[in-house]
């Protein structure tokens, strides 16, 4: 069990404005249009869990305007899907089939090594 918290902000897309749930510590689960972001320092690899509550292919992908990388692993440990610049930008995007309910690890990091700052990631149900 995680304590979550969160804030309604705004969400600036191409043309348009939403809002978004931005979570700031871990996320317990997603649902469509998830959006976190979490600043990451240097080396640093970012771990969080996620919990699908739809069953469905999902996509994940960074908003950020330096190069990032993005895994999915299970609770074994394998790694499912990763990624590195099949976003906009230098950003990572993969779309993976997840089971409603069934926890998997996610972890995201940028590139370079000594990079650090803020990386913003979002989830959503295709």
């Amino acid at each position: 069990m995680y304590d979550v918290k969160f804030s309604i902000v705004p969400y600036f897309m191409i043309n348009q404005l939403e809002y978004a749930i931005v979570l700031t510590d871990n996320i317990n689960s997603i649902s469509n249009d998830t959006v976190y972001s979490q600043f990451v320092h240097q080396g640093e690899l970012v771990e969080i869990s996620v919990t699908p509550t739809e069953s469905g292919k999902w996509a994940f992908t960074s908003h950020n305007s330096n190069d990032t990388y993005g895994y999915l692993y299970d609770l074994d440990g394998n790694c499912l899907i990763y990624n590195d610049d099949d976003g906009d930008g230098n950003n990572f995007y993969f779309e993976y089939e997840l089971e409603a309910g069934k926890t998997y690890i996610f972890k995201f990091r940028f590139y370079s090594e000594s990079t650090s700052g803020m990386i913003t990631i979002s989830a959503k149900q295709l």
